[in-house]
């Protein structure tokens, strides 16, 4: 069971690294029973923010949207990426505003992320993470899908550990390894509680 501690050291580590503060303005599109739908509500609250919820995602909508309410920040998935860049008249939307767009929940192609940056801008961020704590961010300023091997290799990874999260990578007996080969353990201060019966 995720604890009332666990969800606001989540918040406030994911408010630091996504860089919110009281100005921001969160467009929120997707499910809020996942990390990306309610962990960047928290976050924009725990900052003292703005959070503007759609229902559903609507490429077209989400546009006017952001050029609406001025809209700051928002996540999506590569889907939803490519949806709002293949929008037709993307061009005559006011998307100005964005300060970052976080992609998340799977890979983001690089030639998609590329593009995504001649359109929208240096405006991408990739995070990896999960309901249950918050795990790995890499800043807009290291997503670089058309710079040197190593850059583009990077954004296959998962990032670095946000504050308050030590990860290490072990095998099936919990010892260490060098490389990522098998499982990816998370610890988050109180970042979940057994249940018991």
């Amino acid at each position: 069971m995720r604890t009332h501690h666990a969800m606001c050291v989540t918040a406030e580590s994911c408010a630091l690294v996504t860089e919110f503060s009281g100005n921001t303005r969160v467009l929120q599109t997707t499910p809020a029973f996942h990390v990306g739908g309610i962990g960047f509500v928290n976050a924009v609250a725990w900052m003292g923010g703005t959070t503007v919820v759609h229902r559903t995602f609507d490429p077209k909508q989400m546009l006017e949207t952001i050029a609406e309410e001025r809209i700051t920040f928002t996540f999506m998935v590569a889907a939803m990426l490519q949806a709002v860049l293949d929008v037709p008249e993307l061009s005559s939307y006011d998307v100005s505003s964005i300060e970052n767009i976080v992609t998340a929940a799977a890979p983001v192609p690089p030639p998609l992320l590329a593009r995504g940056i001649q359109v929208l801008g240096p405006v991408f961020s990739v995070q990896y993470g999960m309901t249950e704590s918050n795990a790995c961010w890499l800043p807009a300023h290291e997503v670089k899908p058309l710079g040197a091997p190593e850059h583009v290799r990077r954004l296959a990874s998962v990032g670095r550990p946000c504050p308050g999260i030590e990860l290490r990578i072990v095998d099936d007996h919990g010892d260490d390894l060098p490389r990522p080969d098998r499982e990816l353990q998370v610890s988050e201060s109180d970042c979940l509680r057994r249940r018991t019966a």
